[in-house]
């Protein structure tokens, strides 16, 4: 659990971040109807995946502001989150002499966002709002309401990316005055010294259903029966259930208070963006409008693996198959050649997996399509699931076959390069034979034969990708004594890590890749962020080195990186894309708290289908530790060690498991 004060006055406070996969709120101290105006989804918004409206830039409808007016602003406020449980507590004093304490949760079954305030003294006024105005969001709303003693029924005619019905409901517990006008219901009530009052916000509309799921009127109806017969306690209960035995799944204890806040807040933070879809940067409209770009959903997806949720972690690549025919056609003229059918996965994707992309030079990137096909085999690799496997099979060819056919440019005297592509962002446009992109290249070939030999098909090919693999790892770019990010390049980058993290196409001992990444870390001032803002480096570059170090067998430099990433947590160990003092981007940031879970991870815990590594990167401070985590060859390792000893181990395997007997070494040490 965290804690903020108000009397920290931290200029990166943000608030906690409460959702379920398909609606995401961020209440405020206050629970004030107020919009920030730092361009993040504050107040209580309340946003859902996957609706969207109808500008160029497909921008999430916000499904209401809900707020809370008692006369007054507060003094001062404290303002706890319990990421173990799902819920967050603000306490405020008035001016007045009266205080109020909010507890606030966003229900993991239901489309439901549930406030209760207790009151000390007496407000000079006590209203609830909702605010449905539809000039704050790009859609078209037709409204009818209802009210009843004790809620508002509102239903809506949806006309926007997507043509559709949906039913709000606000609900109290306590005897009040309704009113609605102007889009905006307003709750009217006199509290008592002592009074707790109650309020539920739940949702849901037409859109996206199975043919066999519950009318949605019908749906709300249910959810609306079991708040009245369970009550808030009960239902914050269930809330608590849920995410305590979401933690238990896996985890890391170090008994270090800023290592495990922030990896339990990461752990939390990753399922809170994984939509039915896939993991989302945010479930706002401050993040890129809730799309998903594959870039950025591996990072979550190599964690949530790690970390032992390879069901929930598989939904990212079960969406890229499904919108794989989307990603053939955007790039043959055929689906029935295998010869040519090759897949341009776009570089930013909605929900049915159409181009979403805003138009710029990013559109030209190519390493994404690298890590669609390396998540894919990861699968595979973590859980030995060779159905699955056969099932991603097509995709990881068409991603290979998209680079073979258009980006690997082999000269008649037998060298080969990758063509000009856009690399990292802050690389600007396109460039010829990319560090980064070339070794996605490489990683997506190899992966795609190795694939192939697995399930016996495409001998042929199988053979032009490990011959181009090979010739492409003759020419990755360098100045002779290092990789750097392309010839010529005027900066620092952090691509030249990528040989070792994510793609792993570098040998441990390779002199110029070790030179590159110290290189990097010496003049790294200036060149830490993923654009050209700040002068400091970002949580998820520094965990980016922290993985790579740790790969390295380099304890003390993986350990070093983490905690420079963690410095630039916000106030409730979450992680933004870049806080810092003079850039503050995106709190709540998934694609970070993927790469920081993963640099904790492989610290303590590698393999490599054959010998699982405990500690093979753990710095002394990490001598009193304890994890589950799931390893490469369906191995779920559960150890403790204490004074640098181990003390415990239990390892158990998943049935898909190909070898059920690991060899397993501690410290670099084998276990009898």
């Amino acid at each position: 659990m965290t804690q903020y004060n108000s009397r920290e006055q931290r200029h990166d406070y943000f608030f906690p971040l409460l959702a379920n996969g398909d609606i995401a709120v961020t209440p405020n101290y206050a629970g004030s109807d107020r919009v920030s105006d730092q361009g993040f989804p504050s107040g209580l918004g309340v946003f859902r995946a996957g609706r969207r409206g109808t500008s160029s830039r497909l921008p999430l409808i916000l499904w209401g502001i809900l707020g809370f007016d008692c006369g007054e602003e507060p003094v001062s406020f404290t303002q706890d989150f319990d990421e173990r449980a799902g819920i967050t507590t603000a306490e405020c004093v008035y001016p007045g002499g009266f205080s109020v304490r909010a507890e606030y949760f966003v229900h993991p079954s239901h489309n439901l966002f549930a406030v209760r305030r207790t009151f000390t003294g007496v407000p000079p006024k006590a209203e609830l709002t909702l605010n449905l105005d539809p000039s704050m969001t790009d859609a078209a709303f037709s409204l009818t309401h209802e009210i009843t003693a004790d809620s508002i029924t509102i239903d809506a005619d949806i006309r926007a990316y997507d043509r559709y019905f949906s039913r709000s409901v606000l609900l109290t517990d306590t005897p009040s005055e309704i009113t609605f006008a102007d889009n905006r219901a307003v709750f009217s009530f006199t509290p008592a010294d002592g009074d707790a009052v109650c309020c539920y916000y739940l949702l849901d509309d037409s859109l996206f259903r199975e043919d066999d799921a519950p009318d949605y009127r019908e749906k709300l109806n249910a959810v609306q029966a079991h708040i009245r017969a369970a009550g808030f306690d009960a239902l914050q209960a269930e809330c608590s259930a849920f995410w305590q035995a979401y933690h238990a799944e896996g985890y890391v204890r170090t008994g270090i208070e800023a290592v495990d806040n922030a990896y339990a807040t990461a752990l939390y933070h990753l399922r809170c963006s994984m939509t039915r879809w896939s993991c989302a940067i945010g479930i706002n409209n401050s993040h890129w409008y809730g799309k998903f770009f594959p870039f950025d959903e591996y990072y979550a997806y190599f964690a949530l693996l790690q970390s032992g949720r390879a069901d929930l972690a598989s939904r990212i690549p079960e969406f890229r198959l499904a919108t794989l025919p989307k990603a053939i056609r955007r790039a043959t003229d055929s689906l029935q050649n295998p010869d040519t059918q090759q897949a341009r996965f776009p570089w930013t994707s909605e929900e049915r997996g159409d181009e979403a992309s805003f138009p710029s030079y990013w559109r030209d990137h190519i390493f994404h399509m690298a890590l669609v096909a390396l998540g894919a085999w990861d699968y595979y690799e973590f859980t030995g699931d060779m159905d699955a496997l056969r099932r991603y099979y097509p995709m990881i060819r068409a991603c290979a076959k998209f680079y073979t056919l258009n980006c690997v440019c082999r000269y008649p005297d037998g060298q080969t390069f990758v063509w000009k592509c856009a690399d990292l962002e802050r690389l600007g446009a396109s460039v010829f034979n990319p560090y980064f992109s070339s070794c996605g290249v490489i990683r997506t070939l190899e992966v795609c034969a190795a694939a192939a030999e697995l399930l016996g098909e495409d001998e042929a090919y199988r053979a032009e990708c490990l011959d181009a693999a090979a010739a492409l790892r003759r020419t990755l770019p360098h100045d002779g004594e290092k990789y750097i990010p392309f010839d010529g390049c005027p900066q620092k980058s952090i691509a030249v890590f990528t040989g070792t993290y994510p793609f792993d196409v570098i040998a441990r001992d390779d002199p110029r890749q070790i030179a590159a990444m110290l290189d990097f870390t010496a003049s790294e001032q200036g060149f830490g962020n993923m654009y050209r803002q700040g002068k400091k480096v970002a949580c998820w570059y520094a965990c980016w080195k922290a993985i790579a170090f740790a790969r390295l067998g380099r304890a003390d430099l993986a350990w070093e990186n983490l905690q420079q990433g963690l410095s630039s947590l916000g106030a409730f160990s979450e992680v933004w894309e870049i806080n810092e003092d003079a850039v503050r981007l995106r709190p709540w940031f998934s694609t970070a708290a993927g790469v920081l879970l993963t640099s904790v991870n492989e610290m303590l815990l590698s393999c490599d289908g054959k010998t699982i590594d405990i500690l093979p990167a753990a710095h002394p401070e990490l001598d009193n530790v304890s994890f589950r985590l799931l390893a490469r060859g369906g191995a779920i390792v559960e150890a403790e060690v204490r004074d640098g000893k181990l003390a415990h181990l239990d390892i158990s395997y998943l049935p898909t498991a190909p070898d059920k007997h690991l060899a397993v070494r501690f410290r670099g040490e084998p276990l009898c």
